[in-house]
């Protein structure tokens, strides 16, 4: 093309843009696309968008008009139509400027941006990252307007999705790879460059069992310090500490003589070490909480002061390489009872507290649970520690009912048990 064609044609667009702004052919501007006739009761309405339809080119204006419309309402309803128009089309061809991979590597360093403001951990990042990068590769060079609920629904719920390549990917692994997915598709819809998220509304197939963590009862946690001080007093300290505070291992590993209010016997827990990074980062709900001290915690907080510097536990080398899970099997193994993870003593605290009738909110602030349902998981794995709890709500003491036998009870009138 001549420079000379080349001119023309953009003063050829030139005009055409005023005549869709402005009242240049004589019809007078009523709103933003809209136009009346100058003598006649009739509206033109005309909208234009740059779009790039073609990756390789520069955007060019689509317009868009509709003609000889009764009403200003009715111009208006079709200025919004026309306007949608365009905003569908930008989508379907700008959204073929990101694969699957381009949006990925944009979500990714938008979380190494939260990780280093410190708004997320480094472990949520991390797996974030290698999650999706493990099980999404196949999309990579996927146009981001040619995913469909339907499309994600299927791969979530494919044989495609393995585990180490060989072991089929538990529902509840499904459901995390699926929250990664919407994650991306969200940051891309938060940016204007996807319309919606394809990834919402998605059906995991197959029952969700609920799978209550294995915890301890308070004998067998009793049991486990006095057999620990016995062959290791180190993790005997670490043990009490986290049996009579709740926190995760690595709050306990935080934990500083500074954050102790003995006047007030109070706890602040606000920090929380990181075991990938070996850094010490804000907890995992990024809020400071507050443990109350009771008289065994005080007592063993006595025994440890100025043992281990400004920590109050010990710098167990066997803790910071990760072998805390190990260690404890170890000695529950030993002890002959159930075998738990670290976190385990977490989860006997936070039972217990329940048992003795803490209030589930005050049990959520002292363990620093961001959903309470969380919490509530816990009240679902008492059903045989609460056995026979209803036993005190006799209304007659004197009744002999209660002391008897399943076999001498099955052989009592139900009359004569219904009146004692």
């Amino acid at each position: 093309m001549s420079d000379e064609q080349n001119n023309e044609s953009k003063n050829l667009k030139k005009k055409k843009i005023e005549v869709y702004e402005k009242n240049a052919d004589g019809w007078l501007k009523e709103r933003d696309g809209i136009f009346k006739h100058p003598s006649k009761n009739i509206y033109d309405v005309r909208v234009y968008r740059r779009i790039k339809v073609d990756a390789n080119k520069p955007p060019k204006q689509i317009f868009k008009r509709a003609r000889n419309i009764t009403s200003l309402l009715l111009a208006i309803q079709k200025r919004n139509e026309l306007m949608e128009e365009l905003s569908q089309l930008a989508i379907k061809h700008e959204g073929k400027d990101a694969t699957w991979g381009n949006a990925c590597e944009e979500y990714f360093g938008r979380l190494e941006a939260r990780y280093k403001d410190k708004k997320i951990s480094f472990n949520t990042m991390d797996t974030t990252i290698s999650t999706l990068k493990k099980h999404t590769a196949i999309w990579n060079k996927k146009w981001l307007s040619d995913f469909t609920s339907e499309q994600i629904e299927n791969f979530i719920n494919s044989e495609e999705l393995k585990k180490n390549d060989e072991e089929k990917v538990k529902s509840a692994t499904r459901m995390n790879i699926l929250k990664f997915i919407r994650g991306v598709f969200k940051f891309m819809v938060d940016r204007g460059r996807m319309k919606h998220n394809p990834a919402m509304g998605i059906y995991i197939r197959g029952k969700k069992k609920l799978n209550y963590p294995t915890v301890m009862k308070h004998n067998e946690m009793i049991a486990l310090i006095d057999y620990a001080k016995t062959v290791n007093q180190d993790w005997a300290d670490v043990y009490t500490v986290a049996y009579l505070t709740g926190a995760r291992s690595g709050e306990l590993y935080s934990m500083k003589w500074e954050n102790v209010d003995w006047e007030n016997r109070l706890l602040f827990i606000r920090e929380n070490y990181d075991w990938k990074t070996e850094t010490h980062q804000p907890t995992k709900g990024k809020k400071d909480r507050t443990v109350p001290i009771n008289l065994d915690l005080l007592e063993c907080f006595l025994g440890l002061r100025g043992k281990h510097g400004e920590y109050i536990l010990p710098r167990i080398q066997d803790w910071k390489n990760g072998k805390s899970a190990q260690i404890i099997r170890q000695f529950q193994k030993a002890l002959k009872i159930r075998q738990t993870k670290f976190h385990g003593i977490r989860g006997t605290f936070i039972t217990n507290l329940l048992l003795q009738g803490v209030p589930v909110i005050k049990v959520q602030a002292i363990v620093g649970h961001d959903d309470l349902k969380t919490t509530l998981m816990y009240v679902g794995m008492l059903a045989e520690e609460t056995k026979g709890a209803t036993d005190v709500l006799t209304l007659k003491p004197e009744n002999k009912v209660a002391t008897l036998s399943l076999a001498e009870l099955r052989r009592i009138p139900a009359d004569k048990i219904s009146k004692g």
